[in-house]
């Protein structure tokens, strides 16, 4: 979860000037009715299951390898009191977490069916998605990357600080495999909650719908991979977004990068002591 603070920094100037995508931004077309779903027949979700994949597997996994964080499973074999504090030092990149959320993430990291666990809640979530919303649109999902479809609530484009294939950004992390490193359902939490810190401040005012969510997340599963190399026309940037890019610039020169520390440093040290 250790993310670039001198780009985040940058970013918050966006915040100030993207209402000029806003004044752009297209109405969103009402899902349909969650026909035949209710709350009677509606699969019954796994709190800590849940809590993980909204909050934590965008930079986790529990033995599927390191993502933008490290693996965790060395710490499913700390002591239950050491895990507790780890995750609560997770609130600078997650938001706020209760004493109630830490009882049901550290339960669930001690559980011996951890993994069985968040890949039903997993498809949980698919299924609870796919009735309430509209179908995935890899087309839209491309139109909202690139900015030539306005976000409903007017943020920033993933274009402007990311990269797939040979266009778009170079800011932020490159973005052409990313359904390599993320599942759906990790996809979407990290669209629609702004899971990381750099994206808070310009998505907190106006963030990404689910819907949107959808399309976009459909976008990289179909489509990003095979983009192809080449001219960068029809790759729309805002005004705003181009001011933001501009100041990341000058701030990443200033100020230096800084490297793991606390938490992650332990599990990474945990994780090279029981590579082979």
């Amino acid at each position: 979860m250790i993310i670039n603070k001198t780009f985040g920094l940058s970013i918050i100037l966006y915040v100030a000037v993207a209402p000029v995508a806003a004044a752009a931004a297209e109405p969103e077309p009402p899902g349909p009715a969650a026909a035949g779903v209710t709350e009677g027949d509606e699969p019954q979700a796994d709190p800590g299951a849940e809590a993980f994949v909204t909050r934590c597997s965008g930079c986790h996994t529990i033995g599927g390898g390191p993502m933008k964080g490290p693996d965790l499973v060395p710490a499913t074999r700390w002591a239950a009191a050491d895990l507790r504090v780890a995750i609560k030092k997770m609130e600078k990149h997650v938001g706020s977490l209760s004493d109630a959320d830490l009882d049901l993430l550290g339960g669930l990291l001690k559980a011996a069916d951890v993994r069985d666990r968040i890949e039903a809640e997993r498809q949980r979530a698919i299924t609870v998605m796919a009735a309430t919303l509209d179908p995935p649109d890899p087309a839209l999902g491309e139109a909202l990357f690139t900015g030539t479809r306005a976000l409903r609530n007017g943020g920033l484009p993933c274009s402007a600080c990311h990269r797939v294939g040979a266009r778009g950004g170079a800011l932020g992390p490159d973005l052409t495999q990313l359904k390599e490193r993320l599942p759906r359902v990790a996809m979407l939490s990290a669209f629609e909650g702004a899971n990381y810190p750099v994206m808070r401040p310009a998505y907190a005012a106006r963030p990404v719908t689910k819907q949107e969510a959808i399309h976009l997340a459909s976008f990289f599963e179909e489509r990003a991979a095979s983009t192809p190399a080449g001219e960068e026309a029809g790759w729309v940037v805002p005004l705003g977004a181009l001011l933001a890019l501009l100041a990341v610039v000058l701030i990443r020169i200033a100020l230096p990068n800084r490297g793991p520390a606390g938490v992650r440093a332990r599990l990474v040290r945990d994780a090279q002591r029981e590579a082979p």
